[in-house]
């Protein structure tokens, strides 16, 4: 029985250690509760009672349960559960087997750039290896797919048949397989940019007037993220904060500054990125006075290390009528005020500078000059 929060055990960093699934008393593994599955890969399953069934809202329901993710903060868990249980109990089974789905993905850095590598599942009965795709070389072939928490996997070389990598399904993971190469000497080697940055600089601000239409006052503001969609952002991050890739920039313009400094990504899968955006799209409605807008386009996670930098900006216009930043995590430096705060410019619908430091989500409108020096997203 868990009847208070502290009472999950945590990692190192705070974080919770485990995947959880939480019924109150009465939907115990009892007559009239619920039928709890006997093993659950990677789900720890526990009765949430007193102050920790307040907390996610599980007082005097049944059926009812929930879900929480591993790397969760604490102080997130009150508005973000990975999901959550209310149904009919003849669904319950169904709703189990839906939490215990991960989405996985895959970077080949480990084959020639011109070769392929084989995904493949491991069977947990005879350890069989059953094909599952095909992944080409670079950070623009990434390979999602969604699987069962608990389910192995196999990575070979088809050329050599080598084993490059085994993982398991533990998470929402984005696995990085081999080591990615530097960019190429004629890519990094010295030279003057400055006319070319600012003719980009110059192209930028021509196409900041081509929209005529704002629908707000100054064109941002700056806002608190909802704790449901922050946590499970914030969650993603945290549990693929190793797992970094360079963005593929070489030769594409200049707006960030990728011979000086690699622009990495952390990329997240298709389902949650859509998850994200769904839940996003009524605050940016809410915001522009309740006028409908269309989910086009989620990008990132990006990760700004020192020096790196992103020029100002317009968004497409066809696309990006109203966006969003967000800031995920940002260096403890920034906080403690042992460097400067890096800032988000942008200029607002009268051309004036805003600066931004320390943001949770701003709210641009797209359409507008923005940049970001040194920003973690």
């Amino acid at each position: 029985m868990l009847s208070a929060l502290e009472q999950l055990p945590l990692d190192e960093n705070g974080r919770l250690a485990d995947h959880w699934l939480l019924v109150p008393p009465d939907c115990a593994d009892q007559p009239g509760g619920l039928k709890m599955p006997s093993n659950l890969a990677h789900r720890k399953i526990g009765v949430a009672d007193g102050d920790l069934a307040g907390l996610l809202k599980l007082e005097g329901m049944c059926p009812a349960a929930v879900a929480l993710e591993v790397g969760t903060e604490p102080g997130h868990v009150h508005g973000f559960q990975w999901g959550r249980f209310s149904g009919a109990r003849d669904r319950f089974s169904a709703w189990v087997t839906e939490m215990s789905q991960v989405e996985m993905g895959w970077i080949n850095f480990a084959s020639a750039p011109d070769g392929v590598l084989h995904v493949l599942w491991v069977n947990p009965d005879d350890g069989s290896e059953v094909m599952q795709a095909e992944l080409a070389y670079g950070e623009p072939k990434t390979h999602w797919r969604t699987v069962y928490l608990g389910h192995k996997f196999r990575v070979r070389n088809p050329a050599t048949n080598e084993v490059v990598a085994e993982m398991e399904a533990t998470r929402n993971e984005i696995h990085i397989v081999g080591e990615q190469g530097p960019l190429p000497e004629e890519y990094t080697k010295p030279k003057d940019r400055s006319r070319e940055i600012a003719s980009t600089d110059a192209y930028e601000k021509r196409r900041s007037h081509n929209v005529k239409r704002t629908f707000t006052e100054h064109g941002f503001k700056r806002v608190p993220m909802p704790t449901e969609i922050y946590g499970s952002i914030k969650a993603y991050y945290y549990n693929n904060r190793k797992n970094l890739a360079r963005e593929d920039w070489g030769g594409k313009g200049l707006y960030v500054n990728w011979w000086e400094a690699d622009p990495i990504m952390i990329l997240p899968p298709f389902g949650l990125k859509s998850r994200w955006h769904k839940s996003l799209k009524p605050l940016a409605e809410e915001w522009i006075g309740g006028i409908e807008l269309e989910e086009t386009d989620m990008y990132g996670l990006r990760k700004y290390a020192q020096g790196a930098k992103l020029l100002k900006h317009v968004d497409r216009e066809s696309t990006h009528a109203v966006s969003m930043i967000i800031n995920v995590e940002q260096s403890p430096d920034l906080t403690s005020g042992s460097v400067a705060p890096w800032e988000l410019e942008i200029h607002d619908h009268q051309t004036e500078v805003r600066a931004c430091t320390h943001v949770q989500m701003s709210r641009p409108a797209s359409a507008r000059l923005g940049g970001v020096i040194g920003f973690v997203d």
